[in-house]
């Protein structure tokens, strides 16, 4: 039963974070499109505009849904990367535990490496030279 709660209240997340009355802009995409989120499990990834009053937006809606379900932010497994033009304001969120990526330094999330310039084949480069040699033997 517990999984199929989480959904539903992660759905509810989903929902405050594209209702236009919190005017939450995520990022947009080269085709027009707005992409906001990405979740996984328990795990989820927003992609947000980079600017102050857009991430004080985020959170004013981030403490309507933990306070209506009760739920918690673990901000010591939270980290943020600033891949903007914007002006950086890496002081933001500090006071919860939020961690800020520094350029050239890079996450996990769900075991991909993730940062603001990342090579194309930082990831899967390895994996696919195992699997070239494993074929051609």
């Amino acid at each position: 039963m517990s999984p199929c709660l989480f959904i539903l209240v992660i759905d509810v997340f989903n929902y405050l974070l594209y209702n236009p009355t919190y005017g939450i802009h995520g990022l947009a995409l080269p085709s027009g499109s707005i992409f906001r989120d990405q979740s996984f499990a328990n795990y989820t990834t927003l992609y947000l505009k980079g600017t102050y009053d857009n991430l004080e937006r985020t959170s004013k809606m981030f403490f309507l849904f933990c306070t209506t379900t009760n739920a918690k932010v673990n901000w010591k497994k939270s980290s943020a990367i600033w891949a903007s033009n914007q002006l950086k304001d890496y002081g933001w969120g500090i006071d919860v535990g939020l961690i800020w990526v520094q350029e050239g330094e890079g996450v996990k999330y769900l075991g991909v490496q993730v940062r603001y310039w990342l090579p194309i084949d930082a990831n899967f480069g390895k994996l696919m030279l195992s699997l070239k040699g494993t074929l051609i033997s």
